[in-house]
């Protein structure tokens, strides 16, 4: 595992989260890269500006020297997908199959996440919540919306790392609210993917995935525990959510159990090996080859960003 371009927090993270994979069976830790039969590039906190960061990858380390058996395991809000390997947010149009895998987050910045047994539970209170800041469309969408019902609670809300004081208790208040719903929304951010999707199945309630362009992690039957609504979909959510109802038992104990199987600190090693497994099935060349391909992934990255830039300008002005 290569951590070298992580904080000294993150390269502690992922050397605990390695010591429980090899524990539970799923890798085996080796002490230098030539001995390894995959290097994983960790990109979860980077010390320097991401842009900087997957240019350094490129230039030296585990990639430079090793380029068909390093994988990368990237968190970040808005990748390229150059290299190979696990992500968290990589859009649908720049995920290759032969190359990319979706991956969860190292972990929750909430540590009052957990799951309550049977008989434990509080009394339901909501049909179902979002708890979030404004970041996307989709979650303005969510914020403007209008539902009516005191069982239903969308509230803006700041991230867990912004702590404008009575931290823990909000903290403690967001995972309680988890548990008195149902059905839990998880709108993309910054990014397709989002924090709460892995709380919500670690807490054992039902997820509602509301981003089209998020790709899920291949190898898992995501319809026996979640709701994939369209964006578009946004004012249909309570037809949807009651339609679901009479499955809701078993989708709340089968999205436990997955998050147990794959996301938990000793299933991601599982999703890790699996993933990996699968990338060297299915990558038809060497990494020098997919390299030809990098300068079309910058500018469509670039486009984006333009675009984006653009409508955001127009907004402000109307």
């Amino acid at each position: 595992m290569e951590t070298s371009h992580e904080s000294d927090w993150a390269r502690g993270q992922w050397r605990a989260l390695a010591e429980t994979w090899q524990q539970a069976g799923h890798v085996e830790l080796v002490s230098s890269m030539d001995e390894a039969d995959t290097i994983l590039i960790t990109l979860a906190d980077c010390k320097a500006p991401y842009p900087d960061t997957i240019a350094s990858v490129a230039r030296s380390g585990a990639y430079a020297e090793h380029p068909d058996k390093s994988f990368v395991f990237d968190t970040q809000d808005t990748p390229l997908g150059l290299y190979p390997g696990l992500y968290c947010s990589l859009r649908r149009l720049m995920f290759s199959a032969s190359r990319h895998r979706t991956s969860c987050y190292m972990q929750s910045f909430n540590e009052f996440i957990g799951f309550a047994e049977a008989g434990a539970a509080p009394d339901f209170r909501y049909l179902f919540t979002f708890q979030g800041n404004l970041t996307s469309k989709t979650r303005g969408q969510l914020f403007a919306a209008n539902y009516g019902r005191d069982d239903v609670l969308i509230e803006r809300t700041q991230p867990f790392w912004t702590d404008t004081g009575g931290h823990r208790a909000f903290k403690q208040q967001y995972a309680l609210k988890i548990l008195q719903s149902r059905y839990v929304l998880c709108p993309r951010g910054i990014g397709t993917s989002t924090f709460r999707l892995f709380e919500t199945m670690q807490s054992g309630r039902v997820p509602v995935i509301l981003s089209d362009a998020w790709v899920p992690p291949a190898g898992i039957d995501w319809n026996a525990f979640s709701l994939r609504v369209p964006e578009r979909d946004i004012g249909r959510l309570l037809e949807i959510c009651h339609e679901a109802l009479p499955r809701w038992d078993g989708m709340a104990a089968e999205a436990r159990r997955v998050w147990q199987e794959w996301f938990s600190p000793a299933g991601m090693g599982k999703l890790v090996r699996s993933s990996i497994e699968d990338i060297r099935r299915t990558r038809h060349f060497g990494e020098g080859f997919y390299r030809l391909g990098w300068p079309l992934r910058r500018s469509v990255a670039n486009f984006r960003q333009t675009a984006a830039h653009a409508v955001s300008r127009l907004r402000r002005r109307s």
